[in-house]
């Protein structure tokens, strides 16, 4: 009967105990069939081939290949086609197989996979870290993993969910120093230039044109920087937008997060910017979760983030847990924003000082640090002679994307037919 059914274990593969989010970010589906004696029918489907020069296939008994270089190989080097038979199996043999879509430039195949995997084959990859950029003027702040008693959120040692992504926890993430621009249609982060702004759509694809782990900044992100800065009582200058005559970075260490040129620059003023992993319908609280833990799924570009996107949860204000929404911004027992606090009902519009927020009885602590984590209400009592509001969202089911311009406030939520800037962050995946 050859490899049939059980015997054939794929990573990836629907029907064979792995689903297919646990796919390379450019597969969508990777599946195996029953091709006759000795044989296996191997079919995938692209999740965007831009750029990519086929599929190389590696199998093996006993375990999955840890790289490239493991176990026979079966190379599909059109990437049009998106099935192969692999033949001249044993049978009654357990074949593991693993799918490595790649590029091949000059002869060289570089791999869109795990970095550390492939640079202990030797082989090239697809993984663009900020030290290769530099080279191009762009300049990133690397922030290393804290806890959530590190950014003065309570005394937890567990890791702050902006540096778990998709299951993971990553040991640091690189935040753009300056707000980002385009070239060759890839994010850049730059000082000395005057972005435009756009659509939130076009912002993300600029970000992850860049490469794999790159990604819109997320606003798990922008609060480890804020929450830092109310921890420290460091808090940037405010500047008005960008010009040919002052552009990004222009406006002295006054307006970085840490007062040095080490900082990141720009996060407080007039210019915007986009946050991903996090929307409003009509007033209810939204964000990205791939399993429904509450963690930075939104830097993860292979997550959903479309507005149909089943990745969307709502919290459950009275335990905290994250649950499907109704799609119409009236979740039962969801957070929603109620005029001065937050709330499981709303009467209407928010429009409160941040150093204001609160939360009504019927929020649970679990749920109120999550809005701390977010950004949506201060973690103790403290001053800021700025003090913005929060405020901008609507009535349900309208779909509001997230913007601030505030650094700690003035949270516009607003139509994704509006526009703002950006700014590209990475981590190593």
């Amino acid at each position: 009967m050859g490899i049939v059914g059980t015997n054939v274990y794929i990573i990836g593969a629907g029907g064979c105990g792995v689903t297919t989010e646990d796919l390379p970010a450019v597969l969508k589906d990777f599946w195996a069939q029953n091709g006759g004696a000795g044989k296996v029918l191997l079919k995938w489907v692209f999740n965007n081939a831009e750029n990519l020069t086929g599929v190389q296939i590696c199998y093996q008994a006993e375990k999955y290949p840890a790289s490239p270089n493991d176990g026979a190989k079966v190379v599909v080097d059109n990437y049009t086609l998106q099935s192969v038979y692999v033949e001249n199996l044993e049978n009654g043999v357990e074949y593991f197989f693993r799918a490595y879509p790649y590029r091949e430039i000059d002869g060289v195949k570089y791999f869109q996979t795990c970095k550390e995997a492939c640079e202990s084959a030797g082989i090239p990859n697809d993984i663009i870290t900020p030290a290769d950029l530099e080279v191009d003027g762009n300049c990133f702040v690397e922030i290393p993993k804290c806890s959530w008693a590190d950014l003065g959120v309570g005394d937890s040692e567990e890791t702050f969910p902006a540096f778990i992504i998709d299951g993971k926890e990553v040991d640091s993430i690189f935040i753009g120093k300056y707000c980002g621009d385009v070239e060759n249609n890839k994010a850049i982060s730059k000082k000395g230039r005057a972005p435009s702004s756009v659509k939130i759509n076009l912002a993300q694809t600029y970000c992850e044109n860049i490469g794999t782990g790159w990604h819109m900044m997320t606003r798990l992100e922008w609060t480890v920087i804020t929450l830092w800065c109310i921890k420290n009582n460091l808090f940037p200058a405010y500047r008005g937008g960008y010009t040919t005559t002052s552009p990004t970075g222009s406006g002295g260490n006054s307006f970085s997060h840490d007062g040095t040129e080490d900082g990141i620059f720009d996060m407080h003023g007039v210019p915007a910017e986009f946050n991903g992993g996090i929307r409003f319908i009509g007033r209810e609280l939204q964000i990205i979760s791939r399993k429904g833990d509450f963690a930075n799924d939104g830097a993860n570009a292979s997550i959903d983030q479309t507005n149909d996107s089943k990745y969307w949860f709502a919290i459950d204000g009275t335990t905290g847990e994250l649950i499907p929404p109704d799609g119409k911004g009236t979740t039962e027992n969801s957070v929603k924003a109620n005029t001065t606090k937050w709330d499981i009902v709303s009467t209407g519009n928010m429009s409160v000082k941040f150093t204001a927020v609160t939360c009504a009885d019927s929020i649970c602590e679990k749920a109120k640090n999550f809005l701390i984590a977010l950004g949506l209400m201060p973690p103790y009592d403290f001053s800021w002679n700025t003090n913005p509001q929060i405020s901008g969202f609507g009535t349900p089911p309208s779909l509001y994307v997230f913007k601030t311009s505030q650094f700690l406030g003035t949270y516009a939520a607003n139509t994704a037919n509006n526009s703002a800037y950006y700014r590209p962050v990475f981590y190593n995946p």
